[in-house]
């Protein structure tokens, strides 16, 4: 049985990673997708605002991490991105606009949970 070809990052929480996490899922997207280029843009910009959350957000008082994972499944990339930071209600030096979570939710399936353990987003984009 031959394993589903996947994406794995585990980067700091620096905004400098943003550009190549966005870069590595293009690319993975576009070797192992059937995107059109409007989806392709949306996963890109997703992609984006999720990373730059953990950035702004999720280490407020100390350095940290974050994962990005993806898949293809059932024809759909899933795309996971996790912090172990101070959670959505945490107190963040960012107060932030709530912008990217509603872009998020706008451009893919998205499901977001979150506790004073951390953040886990799921993005889920239908091949069209």
């Amino acid at each position: 049985m031959v394993a589903a070809p996947r994406i794995q990052r585990r980067v700091p929480a620096d905004a400098a990673q943003i550009p190549r996490l966005r870069a590595a899922v293009i690319s993975f997207a576009a070797e192992h997708c059937d995107h059109s280029e409007a989806t392709r843009q949306a996963v890109a910009l997703a992609v984006t605002e999720a990373c730059a959350n953990v950035v702004r957000h999720a280490y407020p008082d100390v350095a940290g991490e974050l994962t990005l994972t993806g898949w293809v499944e059932n024809g759909e990339l899933i795309l996971v991105i996790v912090d172990r930071g101070v959670g959505l209600n945490g107190a963040s030096d960012s107060d932030g606009s709530g912008l990217g979570l509603f872009l998020m939710h706008e451009l893919a399936n998205s499901e977001i949970a979150s506790d004073e353990h951390g953040t886990r987003v799921r993005l889920s984009f239908a091949r069209n």
